[in-house]
């Protein structure tokens, strides 16, 4: 294995879109590393309640299919300047999960996060 660890950091994460282009690069860091070995994603934040996240994501797939594209987008997606996805800790773990990794720790602090996990 070429690395240690992986550190995807300063909200860059948040900039790949939609869902399965951040799953796709967290395999790809995945198949870099040996199993065990911590990855630390820092991102955009937000909490689950907030409404506007899921109206954003409606209407852009609304959008979308009006043009006969798929919908691809989900509550947190915003389009300011470029799309970018403020995460709740549930969606940022499955998203680590589905790529091969167990989250182990999360950490909030204002409207950015961060989550440790370990490759399996």
């Amino acid at each position: 294995f070429p690395y240690n660890d992986a550190l995807p950091i300063w909200n860059g994460y948040c900039y790949i879109s939609p869902r399965s282009r951040r799953i796709a690069f967290l395999k790809s860091l995945r198949a870099q590393l040996p199993p065990g070995a911590p990855i630390l994603v820092s991102t955009a934040i937000r909490i689950p309640q907030a409404r506007m996240p899921a109206w954003t994501a409606r209407i852009a797939n609304a959008v979308r299919a009006c043009t006969f594209r798929p919908r691809v987008f989900e509550p947190g997606d915003s389009f300011q300047g470029r799309p970018k996805m403020h995460f709740t800790r549930l969606q940022l773990e499955r998203e680590l999960t589905d790529a091969g990794f167990s989250p182990a720790a999360f950490y909030v602090w204002g409207t950015s996060g961060a989550i440790v996990a370990k490759a399996n």
